[in-house]
């Protein structure tokens, strides 16, 4: 761990015991999906519905460039080295929150974040809507859903940085011009078209950000080991 990151998340976790009510809402948090993808999906449905000029482009461009950092937030955590996590390196000395559900973690490198590419990564679109809500629901995301994580020592300061970096940078790229329109062009035609289905497949993806994309993950995850399994099983013995 390099000294900023050990540094950062001594001075924070420091204080971890020291208002047990504090850290029970920390807990809380960790676990409230509908706090954190719940709270964004209702954000994106409000822009949808805005009438503001553009607000359609935008927020699938937004949903192209989030959802595609937190893919590749997930490509780099397996392709770089593992990174353990804090709560889980026992050379840090990281203070437990009680009540806190980290054993489904405890295989996933840390960095960077994808909490933080996607939940920045919206905020940012949601920001070339309303500047003002960008400002504030990147703020709420930083308060709500990425500090408990880092008081926690589910991640270092430098894997929600880099995360959240990337998360913006991606969500920036696709809600410019020309690549916004590019990208809306077609999905926009097939609501025009096809409202009935288009608006069934938005509420899937809405959905999975809410969940965080969990139904998506367990259902990849299952997949793998069907085809594993049955890769084994096929493969000649002796």
């Amino acid at each position: 761990m390099n000294g900023f990151d050990l540094a950062a998340i001594n001075l924070v976790n420091s204080i971890v015991g020291r208002w047990p009510e504090f850290d029970r809402f920390i807990a809380f948090l960790s676990w409230q999906n509908i706090l954190k993808g719940g709270v964004f999906a209702t954000l994106l449905f409000w822009a949808w519905f805005s009438h503001r000029p553009r607000a359609k482009e935008v927020v699938v461009a937004t949903l192209y460039g989030s959802v595609g950092a937190v893919a590749i937030a997930r490509i780099l955590a397996a392709a770089l080295p593992f990174r353990t996590r804090p709560i889980f390196n026992p050379a840090v000395h990281v203070h437990r929150i009680d009540g806190l559900n980290t054993g489904t973690l405890i295989d996933w490198s840390a960095f960077p974040s994808d909490h933080a590419a996607l939940f920045l990564g919206l905020a940012t679109g949601l920001g070339f809507v309303s500047v003002p809500l960008g400002i504030a629901s990147g703020a709420y995301a930083t308060a709500v859903i990425l500090f408990p994580r880092f008081y926690a020592g589910i991640h270092h300061a430098t894997d929600i940085i880099a995360g959240g970096l990337l998360g913006v940078c991606l969500a920036f790229c696709a809600c410019s011009q020309p690549l916004r329109d590019r990208l809306a062009r077609p999905l926009l035609a097939l609501e025009r078209w096809k409202p009935a289905l288009f608006y069934a497949a938005m509420f899937i993806v809405c959905f999975e950000v809410a969940e965080l994309f969990e139904g998506f993950r367990n259902s990849a995850e299952s997949a793998w080991r069907i085809f594993a399994r049955h890769h084994a099983g096929s493969l000649p013995h002796g």
